[in-house]
């Protein structure tokens, strides 16, 4: 009784018993009817809750009950996982999995982001920074399929067969015609939920004019992570929409047709712009028919792409897809102030004739190129900062003797996808930055490289 007594004190200074078993004599007993609340699956080494005993809550003495807490689970599914299966077609599935292969997480530290999440209506994937939603309104589930494997495994089935796909216990089974493939399952309560973004304001914007300008000023978005704000795409807000990004070294913009409520700039991820560019080119939005009523406007309606942005979400909708975006924090620079309103001499040269100088120069893609101007031919030598390399003449119309010395690789980058001709416009001063001008629009300025000339 003495020891009966010391017992029911210890449990009546806890809110939380710790429950031992003994051989000889039973102390408590547990018996869990059903789990209520969050599962945690950080353990995985059983893949079972920890057992328990019968009865119902935690009788100690026979005199009282404490509920138990809700199981602790081990592993990557919960032992009430009900089996699922899906039937989808090959050419679908694989088409799906195409499009949503750029927002695929790589090299993570979360392995569940190397999955894509089929079902509930749509198919899913996310990095975290990135996310692309496919609408899929007859497939149901959810599962997870590991995109690398599946799309492999796709790849050489025939697109008129359908892929029936199961999920029991830890196995993912996929089969198609005579073949099958086996997958370790993830179970999809581990995958990020879809994001629900607050948004502020949303518009309209022709999709071909959005994702040509924002494609043309990527690559002028920063590579390092020094200054975060300028490795993303700006864009302003307004009655004159433009895109915008820099690096430092280099300023790049393009006007879009139409209007953004808001002001300001909010700042895309150049991942965003990547993978816009491959959605847009593989499922861009059927014209809006809306308020076409003649041929010639039915021929010419354009493809549009919904907005919805707020402070920390931007969401892309086009068609059957939907791309949703973290905006990059901070604040971009005054671009305008930057761009010089004073020039100095100025020449025009066919894009063409200016490729074919740069190859002839060859050298390396950082070593820096002389131009100098007068009359009807550009000179081009290449130099490597302290000898020249070569030297070739191209045809050309200039306004005014000039000369700037700029980094090779950014003279090739900025004629890369034009044709026909561009302005190149030097400073007031051999320290002002170098104008570049096409189809009479200034659209980029670059830091000239200081030389003796």
């Amino acid at each position: 009784m003495a020891k009966e007594r010391k017992r029911k004190k210890k449990v009546d200074q806890s809110e939380q018993p710790q429950v031992k078993e003994s051989a000889k004599t039973p102390v408590a007993t547990v018996e869990i009817e059903e789990a209520h609340g969050p599962t945690d699956y950080a353990d995985e080494d059983e893949g079972m809750p920890e057992e328990a005993g019968e009865g119902e809550g935690v009788e100690v003495s026979g005199e009282e009950k404490v509920q138990p807490a809700a199981p602790t689970y081990r592993g990557k599914h919960p032992p009430e996982a009900i089996p699922v299966t899906l039937r989808i077609g090959v050419q679908e599935l694989r088409g799906v999995l195409e499009l949503l292969g750029p927002a695929v997480a790589r090299r993570t530290t979360l392995p569940v982001l190397e999955n894509v999440m089929v079902g509930e209506g749509y198919a899913l994937a996310t990095d975290l920074e990135v996310t692309v939603k496919v609408a899929l309104p007859e497939v149901k589930g959810p599962v997870l399929l590991p995109h690398k494997g599946v799309l492999e495994f796709l790849k050489y089935s025939p697109g008129h067969e359908t892929a029936v796909i199961k999920v029991e216990g830890k196995e993912l089974t996929i089969a198609i015609g005579g073949s099958q493939a086996r997958f370790p399952a993830a179970f999809h309560g581990d995958y990020p939920p879809l994001p629900q973004p607050q948004t502020d304001h949303e518009g309209v914007l022709a999709g071909d004019a959005l994702v040509k300008a924002l494609t043309a000023v990527l690559p002028y978005a920063a590579k390092e992570q020094a200054r975060p704000v300028l490795t993303g795409v700006a864009l302003r807000l307004g009655d004159q929409v433009e895109v915008v990004a820099a690096d430092g070294f280099r300023l790049a913009w393009r006007s879009i047709p139409g209007r953004l409520p808001g002001d300001g700039l909010i700042i895309l991820p150049a991942t965003a712009v990547s993978v816009l560019k491959r959605l847009w080119k593989r499922a861009a939005a059927a014209p809006d028919l809306s308020q076409a009523s003649t041929p010639a406007q039915v021929a010419t309606a354009k493809r549009l792409i919904r907005l919805e942005w707020g402070a920390d979400r931007l969401c892309m909708q086009f068609g059957q897809m939907t791309l949703m975006a973290q905006l990059v924090k901070g604040t971009f620079p005054d671009y305008h102030a930057l761009i010089p309103t004073e020039k100095g001499g100025s020449v025009t040269a066919m894009v063409e004739d200016m490729q074919r100088g740069l190859k002839q120069l060859g050298g390396e893609r950082d070593e820096m190129v002389r131009l100098q101007w007068e009359g009807n031919g550009l000179g081009m030598v290449a130099s490597d900062g302290e000898s020249s390399k070569t030297q070739v003449t191209i045809p050309a119309q200039s306004t005014a003797p000039g000369r700037v010395a700029l980094n090779i690789r950014y003279l090739s980058e900025y004629c890369s996808g034009k044709e026909g001709s561009i302005t190149i416009s030097a400073g007031i001063t051999e320290t002002s930055p170098v104008m570049f001008t096409y189809h009479g629009v200034m659209d980029c300025v670059v830091m000239p490289m200081f030389v003796k000339w």
